[in-house]
């Protein structure tokens, strides 16, 4: 059972977590809550500053319709009493700008009252520049003034101050209050990035204890998986060796017990082969000249039976263990083999090898004789081809590369990558050399198929 002492240390680290748990919560939330406020509060007074412009807006739109509006009736008021054309600039200069400042008015007014009083300022307007344009078109004509149009504007005049007034007093209230309401805001805004700061603060500190604590944690998950890998390497290692050196066993065994077979087939049943074909020709012999035809068709087959089994059997003692590999070497030994494919298989076949071979070992040279026999006999099975070559280098004086090529249907070594015993024992044997297996083919492009083995000096070999 655990101690007291125990116990409370697991209570203190599941209160630890549990406070750990509970502030970042509560900080996430409050950091939420506030960036809400922040924002809500930057958009109210982004709202009050963009009534703010739009009503200095509208006060500057109302000064200068008031500007105007005095100056073309001033100057239509000094042409009426004078007659001269040179008052008339100003009244041409502002009526140009007069019409499309009334319309900018209504449309710069921040609600709809304003709007309703800008709409009927613009009606004023109109009707004070009609006035003005025919006051001025019957002074032209009647060469007098017409103090009856002069009070009739007078009076349209009146009215457009008396709204005017009260409008540029509107907008400066509205004004004055959009200015009240931002200065509200920033203050809150302040205040909220305050209570912000403190809670990114409060949260960076219960972000950085957590961390530290998921940084040591990692090291030391990460120590004991590295651990756990060093054994793990090092058992697969150990296991790669035996597994290798058991390979090399069997395929020692394998090969001795192919020698043996191939031996007791030369010696046992070729003599009894040997001493059948002896007596067969005997019989035909003794035989001849009978006028016997069916005997002598008989003995005739006979012989050729006999002929077709030495055959047959000098392939399978070749097939166990070829001869030629241990009289006269591997290049000799690829040759005899690629002539009997080229033979019994009828398919082009050619064979070359470098003429600076190096002496190799037992093991190695019936290892990539066993090689080339499994790509024959796969690009047999598989390849459809109808030419293959055979060639077997040296490179660097210390490399043993035998490489064989076809002309056939090709295949995606990816898609096949295990799938193909021929392949995988191939490529067994020459890892249990330490050797390399190189595959290069598509579909319809045949395959290049490459196998680089490691030999030794030749002075180190036995």
């Amino acid at each position: 059972m655990k101690s007291t002492m125990t116990i409370a240390e697991d209570l203190g680290v599941l209160s630890a977590r549990t406070w750990l748990r509970f502030g970042f919560v509560a900080g996430f939330v409050a950091i939420v809550m506030m960036v809400a406020g922040g924002l809500s509060f930057v958009e109210t007074s982004l709202r009050s500053i963009e009534e703010v412009d739009k009503v200095a807006q509208a006060r500057l739109l109302a000064s200068r319709l008031n500007q105007g509006l005095t100056d073309a009736e001033t100057g239509v008021r000094g042409f009426l009493l004078t007659g001269e054309p040179r008052y008339l600039e100003p009244y041409e200069e502002a009526v140009s700008a007069i019409r499309p400042t009334a319309a900018a008015l209504v449309d710069a007014m921040p609600d709809e009252d304003g709007r309703t009083v800008a709409r009927r300022i613009q009606a004023l307007v109109d009707e004070e520049l009609t006035i003005l344009r025919n006051s001025i078109a019957l002074r032209t004509m009647e060469g007098d003034s017409l103090p009856e149009h002069i009070a009739a504007g007078r009076a349209v005049m009146d009215k457009l101050r008396a709204d005017l007034e009260p409008l540029r007093e509107r907008l400066l209230m509205t004004a004055s209050r959009a200015r009240a309401l931002t200065q509200t805001e920033l203050q809150r805004t302040r205040l909220a990035v305050l209570g912000f700061g403190l809670g990114a603060s409060l949260l960076v500190g219960l972000v950085l204890l957590l961390t530290e604590r998921q940084m040591r944690l990692r090291e030391q998950l990460a120590a004991a998986l590295n651990e756990r890998k060093s054994s793990l390497e090092a058992e697969v290692a150990a296991r790669t060796r035996e597994i290798t050196a058991l390979s090399r066993h069997l395929g020692r065994v394998e090969e001795e017990e192919k020698l043996r077979l191939a031996r007791e087939l030369h010696d046992e049943l070729g003599a009894i082969l040997t001493a059948a074909r002896m007596e067969a020709a005997w019989l035909q012999r003794s035989f001849a000249g009978r006028g016997d035809e069916q005997l002598d068709s008989r003995l005739e087959r006979l012989m050729k039976w006999l002929g077709e089994g030495v055959a047959i059997k000098r392939r399978v003692i070749d097939d166990l263990r070829p001869p030629l590999l241990d009289s006269l070497g591997l290049a000799e030994a690829l040759r005899d083999l690629a002539e009997d494919f080229q033979r019994r298989k009828e398919i082009g076949m050619s064979f070359d090898a470098s003429t600076d071979l190096p002496a190799v070992d037992e093991e190695t040279a019936l290892a990539l004789y066993r090689i080339a026999q499994e790509a024959l006999t796969n690009i047999q099975k598989h390849a459809q081809a109808t030419q293959v070559t055979m060639r077997l280098d040296v490179l660097d004086d210390s490399r043993l590369c035998l490489r064989i090529s076809d002309n056939g249907k090709g295949f995606d070594p990816a898609a096949v990558n295990g799938k193909r015993h021929g392949l995988v024992g191939i490529r067994h044997r020459a890892d249990m050399l330490e050797g390399s297996l190189d595959v290069v083919s598509a579909p319809g492009q045949g395959c290049t198929l490459t196998v680089c083995i490691a030999v030794q000096p030749v002075a180190e070999v036995a």
